[in-house]
């Protein structure tokens, strides 16, 4: 998350703000560039942020400070489109994708390596995603859940071939349902059960079931495992 804190004084300097999940500590880290709007998508300790007044993106680590400028699009409506960032293993670098609207409720898709700094339309629209959705980065694809037909899949792009696949869910999805990372792997949740909660993860193309979390009883099974309370 980035920000600008009260009562300073002369031009206002950005700052991240980061929670640790693994002692649950939060710190503040400074800005290396002015000028920031938001955040549009991160991973791997990189962050895409906006500035519009100046025309660009920014790709941050801001851990290091490092950071490079980016063309904003070969869209022009930059207000409703949606990022993400995935690691490109054969060409050993860094792309950001990203979705826009166009006409006809379709979904136009771009991707920029940061090796060359320069967008390329990936042929044909995704009128199975919605724009808005947070981009999963599993494996050197950006995942999504589907709508309208396809709304049992999830929708992936990978950025290797930037070729699009579309796979069923384990089951009916319902609403607040979402696609997770674990463990390096794609993973699912699924609100289906209105007292439990069950993960999934795809493993070889075929789905398994991780453990069922019991609202009610506070209670988590894993297949092979003995049942375990969570407090």
């Amino acid at each position: 998350m980035a920000f600008f804190p009260r009562g300073c004084v002369g031009k206002p300097k950005a700052y991240f703000h980061f929670l640790s999940l693994d002692c649950l500590k939060s710190s503040f880290v400074e800005s290396s560039v002015d000028e920031l709007c938001s955040v549009r998508a991160s991973y791997d300790g990189l962050i895409v942020m906006t500035n519009l007044r100046r025309k660009r993106l920014v790709l941050t680590n801001p851990m290091t400070g490092e950071y490079v400028d980016l063309p904003l699009g070969v869209s022009c409506n930059h207000l409703y489109d949606s990022f993400g960032i995935a690691f490109c293993s054969e060409a050993k670098t860094y792309k950001v994708v990203r979705l826009f609207p166009e006409p006809f409720a379709s979904v136009g898709c771009e991707i920029l390596s940061a090796g060359t700094r320069k967008w390329r339309r990936v042929e044909g629209s995704l009128e199975s995603v919605r724009i808005g959705q947070t981009m999963l980065s599993v494996g050197g694809s950006q995942h999504l859940l589907g709508v309208g037909d396809w709304h049992d899949c999830v929708v992936s792009l990978d950025v290797r071939d930037e070729k699009v696949v579309a796979k069923n869910l384990p089951v009916k999805r319902v609403w607040n349902d979402a696609v997770v990372e674990m463990g390096g792997n794609l993973g699912f949740v699924s609100h289906a059960n209105v007292d439990a909660l069950e993960v999934w993860i795809l493993s070889e193309e075929c789905w398994i079931k991780r453990c069922r979390i019991d609202l009610r009883g506070n209670l988590v099974q894993c297949p092979g495992l003995q049942p375990k309370r969570w407090e």
